[in-house]
């Protein structure tokens, strides 16, 4: 021991890095948990509302005619909604260090309240709708909220 440091613990550490260890900045201020505990539960939520729509692409015509005449389209914007809910429970799982994206998160939620909004106000979407687009807005709100009350990362002294 050098100093009352056992070196081999601390390059063992070093190279071992935990997830508890990478998100233990985060794991005990208020500041983080809003943030974490709001980007968590929107991606987790998301998932659970998207990877269905994999296996429903029928469904989805029955319940929205017309039929899905370019599945591409369809399979190509759950796949993109599938990555987003990723990227969300990235985000809470160290807030502090993916503050940059919270941004484009809210962004991307907003997209689709935009797309939303419009296709209901030219009467070419139902109404239910309208709750998927509330949905989304909600979280975009929150998502700023987290932004502002997310401290930027420390530089590395």
């Amino acid at each position: 021991m050098n100093g009352g440091v056992d070196h081999r613990r601390t390059w063992a550490r070093r190279e071992t890095p935990t997830l508890r260890r990478l998100c233990k900045p985060i794991l005990g201020t208020k500041l983080m948990q809003f943030g974490r505990r709001v980007f968590l539960i929107a991606g987790i939520a998301g998932l659970i509302l998207t990877v269905p729509a994999y296996f429903l692409e029928g469904l989805t015509a029955t319940i929205n005619p017309s039929a899905v005449e370019h599945p591409e389209f369809y399979y190509g914007f759950v796949g993109v909604v599938v990555v987003w809910q990723l990227v969300y429970v990235l985000i809470g799982l160290n807030p502090v260090r993916f503050r940059p994206v919270m941004p484009l998160a809210a962004l991307a939620k907003l997209s689709f309240v935009g797309t939303v909004v419009t296709l209901f106000v030219m009467e070419r979407i139902r109404p239910l709708w309208l709750g998927f687009g509330v949905f989304d807005g909600t979280f975009a709100v929150l998502f700023l909220v987290s932004y502002a009350r997310t401290p930027r990362e420390r530089p590395v002294e």
